[in-house]
């Protein structure tokens, strides 16, 4: 039975055919390419460490890997924050699992395109 997903190199082969024929690029690597993409959501608060660890649970779900936690920057008093409190999480995606969530995206968003998937 043929998997539903191409492989990643199926993909890039697809798409850079593509690209030559319609940009005329020569060689594979002078033709844009997905390489990483990274998933990132704000917790906005640093003291609560339930919801931390509910917007953990729920990147982690979405993208099949353990995110991890990042630290503010800057200290800014008008929002009580601190240089270094917890208050985003973030996931970086490569290879297999970034041709994986790329295509379920894309199609997610053709399906809500044409009205057939909503999401509520």
């Amino acid at each position: 039975m043929k998997s539903a997903f191409k492989t990643v190199k199926e993909r890039q082969a697809s798409a850079f055919d593509t690209m030559k024929t319609e940009f005329g690029y020569k060689a594979k690597l002078a033709a844009p390419r997905l390489v990483k993409v990274v998933v990132s959501a704000t917790t906005g608060r640093s003291k609560d460490k339930n919801r931390n660890d509910m917007v953990m649970g729920r990147i982690a779900k979405i993208t099949g890997q353990k995110p991890s936690l990042r630290a503010a920057k800057k200290s800014i008093a008008a929002f009580k924050l601190r240089e270094g409190d917890k208050i985003g999480v973030a996931v970086t995606l490569r290879g297999a699992r970034l041709a994986l969530v790329t295509s379920v995206v894309m199609t997610e968003k053709v399906l809500m395109k044409w009205g057939t998937l909503r999401l509520e």
